[in-house]
C-alpha cells in the first residue's frame, strides 16, 4: 500500500491543525486554597429527613450525598451544633464544593436581587428590548411600560474534566431573557385584550410557595377567575398576580396594543434578541464579568479554605489527549449503491430525488390541507407553489413537489374552517377535520394551517394539537404552517417551501410504508436520503 505525497501532507497538517485546536468556554477557573477543608458530617440514609434538618439548624449551610449530610456553618458561633467535625479531601468532595459555591454566589451580588438560587440569577438592569424598541413609535400606548425583556445572568459551577481523571471546578455563565407584564390583568382587559385561556402568576411568592397560579376564565374589577389552578382555588385577587410572561401572552396582548405596528415590532425583537444572544455578546459578556470578579476575586467557603476566579476556562489538544474533535462532514447517500451524494439533502434531492422513489408503495397520495376560512386565499396560494415550484432567475424550489419527490399527481384535499364559536378555535378545527374525514376518501397526511393568534395558543386551548390528536386517531400523519408563513412573497417561499415539502413527503412515506407493509426503515430517509 502506497500513500502519495499529497495525502502525507494533508496528513500531516491536519494533525498540526488538530493539536493546535482550542475552545474558549464560557466559564472561568475555580482555584482552591488548600487540598483539604473541616465540615461536621451526620449518618442519614433516608434523605427525606433533610428538609426537617434545614429547619431546625438555619445557621448551617446543609448537603446532603449518599446517606451523610455534610454540614457547615454560616457563621462564626451558630445557635445549634450538628454531626461529628471530619477534615475532607477536596478531590472527593467536588460536589460539595459546587454546592457551597452556588450557595454563596449571592455574595458576590449585594445589589441585585436573584429571581433564582439554584443556579443564581438575576436580571440586568441597563438594557430593556421593549422599550428600545418602542421609543421610536409615533403614538405608544402607555401600556407598553408595563412590558419588559431584560437579560437574564445565571452563574453555575460546574465540575468539568476535559481530559479523564483529571477534574477541576469552572463557574460558568448563562445569558437568556426574562419576559415580564407587570400591568393588572383587569386594566390589560378593559384595553381589549381577550385575556381567556392565558395564565397567571403570583407577584410576591412564599417559600415553598408555586409562583404559577392557574389558567384565567374571566377578569373582573378585582378579582380573576381561574378555570384551572394548582391548589385548586377558583378566585385570586388581581393584586397578588399579574399575567404570565410567555411569548403567548406577549403575543395576544402586543398584538392589540400594537395593532398594525406589530410586525414591525416583532421583527425588530428578534433582531434585538439576536444581537443579545449572539456569540459574540456572550463573548464580551464574559470580559465583563471576569473584569469585575478580578477586583475581587476570592470567596471563602469554609474557615480554611477559600476559593479564586481566575480567568476564562479553555480546552485544547495536547499529543496525549485529544479534547477536541472535529466530525467528518455528512454525508447523504440517494441510492442503494451509495454513488449519488451530497452532504446538503436539499441539493440531493433536487440533483437525484428521494432514496426510495423507485420501491415507494403509492405515487398519488391525498393531502388533507385543513386551513381558517380567512386564510382561503394565501393558502391556495402556497398550495400552488407547493404543487408546481417557483420559477426564477435562480430558483431554490423548482419543479414542484410531485416531481423532486418521484410523486405522480398527489391531490390537496381542502377542509375549510368557519369559527363559529371563535372563543373555542380547537374545538373549530375538530369539528371540521371530523366532517371531512367522515366524507371523504383515504387521507395519507395532512397540513394544518394556523394564524398567528391560534398558534401561540397554551397547550390546552391550542388548535394544532387538538387538530394533531384527531388526525393521529385516523392513523394520519400531520405537519403545521403558520398563515404569516405561507403568505409570503415567491422569494421568501423559495427557502420556506424546501422545508415543507421535505417534511410533507416523509410524513407520506412513512405512513404509506405502514400502510402497504413495506418497510419503515427502508422509507424512513426517503423524503433526504441515508447519512453517513
Amino acid at each position: 500500500m502506497s500513500t502519495s505525497p499529497k495525502a502525507l501532507e494533508h496528513s500531516s497538517t491536519k494533525a498540526v491543525s488538530d493539536a493546535q485546536l482550542e475552545l474558549s468556554l464560557n466559564g472561568f477557573a475555580i482555584g482552591l486554597s488548600s487540598d483539604t477543608f473541616e465540615a461536621f458530617t451526620l449518618p442519614l440514609p433516608d434523605n427525606k429527613q433533610v428538609k426537617p434538618l434545614r429547619e431546625t439548624h438555619k445557621d448551617w449551610f446543609l448537603s446532603w450525598r449518599e446517606g451523610t449530610i455534610y454540614a457547615i456553618a454560616r457563621i462564626e458561633r451558630p445557635s445549634t451544633s450538628i454531626g461529628t467535625l471530619e477534615r475532607l479531601q477536596c478531590n472527593d468532595h467536588l460536589q460539595l464544593i459546587v454546592a457551597l459555591i452556588d450557595d454563596l454566589l449571592p455574595v458576590k451580588f449585594p445589589a441585585y436581587e436573584a429571581f433564582r438560587h439554584r443556579p443564581f440569577a438575576f436580571k440586568g438592569r441597563r438594557e430593556e428590548i421593549i422599550g428600545t424598541i418602542t421609543k421610536n413609535l409615533r403614538n405608544p400606548h402607555e401600556l407598553l411600560q408595563h412590558f419588559t425583556i431584560r437579560p437574564t445572568f445565571s452563574l453555575e459551577a460546574k465540575i468539568i474534566e476535559p481530559i479523564p481523571d483529571q477534574t477541576s471546578i469552572g463557574l460558568f455563565l448563562s445569558l437568556s431573557t426574562k419576559w415580564e407584564i407587570s400591568a393588572d390583568p383587569f386594566v390589560l382587559q378593559a384595553a381589549g385584550i381577550d385575556l381567556n385561556g392565558l395564565y397567571v402568576v403570583r407577584r410576591e411568592t412564599a417559600p415553598g410557595e408555586r409562583r404559577l397560579v392557574g389558567q384565567i376564565g374571566a377578569v373582573t374589577q378585582t378579582t380573576v377567575h381561574l378555570t384551572a389552578s394548582y391548589d385548586e382555588r377558583t378566585t385570586i385577587s388581581n393584586s397578588e398576580v399579574y399575567l404570565e410572561g410567555s411569548k403567548a401572552s406577549f403575543a395576544r396582548c402586543l398584538k392589540t396594543l400594537l395593532g398594525s405596528d406589530y410586525d414591525a415590532f416583532e421583527q425588530a425583537r428578534q433582531r434585538e434578541e439576536a444581537k443579545l444572544l449572539s456569540g459574540p455578546a456572550v463573548n464580551d459578556l464574559l470580559q465583563q464579568f471576569r473584569k469585575f470578579f478580578q477586583k475581587d476575586p476570592t470567596l471563602q467557603l469554609t474557615q480554611d479554605l477559600t476559593v479564586t476566579i481566575n480567568d476564562q476556562l479553555s480546552v485544547k489538544n495536547s499529543s496525549a489527549y485529544e479534547s477536541i474533535h472535529i466530525a467528518p462532514p455528512v454525508q447523504y447517500y440517494f441510492d442503494p449503491a451509495r454513488t449519488k451524494t451530497s452532504q446538503y439533502p436539499w441539493l440531493g434531492i433536487k440533483q437525484y430525488g428521494p432514496f426510495s422513489k423507485d420501491t415507494f408503495p403509492k405515487r398519488t397520495p391525498n393531502i388533507l390541507v385543513v386551513f381558517p376560512e380567512m386564510a382561503q386565499g394565501a393558502t391556495e396560494t402556497f398550495l400552488k407553489h407547493l404543487r408546481n415550484g417557483i420559477t426564477n432567475s435562480r430558483p431554490a424550489y423548482e419543479g414542484g413537489f410531485a416531481k423532486l419527490f418521484g410523486l405522480l399527481n398527489p391531490t390537496f384535499q381542502l377542509c375549510k374552517v368557519r369559527f363559529l364559536n371563535t372563543a373555542d378555535p380547537a374545538g373549530a378545527y375538530r369539528q371540521a377535520i371530523e366532517e371531512h374525514l367522515a366524507a371523504s376518501s383515504s387521507v395519507d397526511a395532512a397540513i394544518v394551517v394556523l394564524t398567528d393568534q391560534h398558534g401561540d395558543l397554551p397547550d390546552t386551548n391550542s388548535p394544532y394539537l387538538t387538530a394533531k390528536a384527531t388526525l393521529l386517531m385516523a392513523g394520519i400523519p400531520v405537519q403545521e404552517i403558520r398563515v404569516s408563513k405561507l403568505s409570503k412573497g415567491p422569494y421568501e417561499l423559495q427557502y420556506i417551501l424546501p422545508s415543507s415539502a421535505s417534511e410533507r413527503a416523509r410524513s407520506v412515506r412513512t405512513v404509506l410504508a405502514r400502510k402497504y407493509d413495506t418497510s419503515v426503515s427502508q422509507l424512513s430517509s426517503a423524503a433526504t436520503g441515508t447519512i453517513s
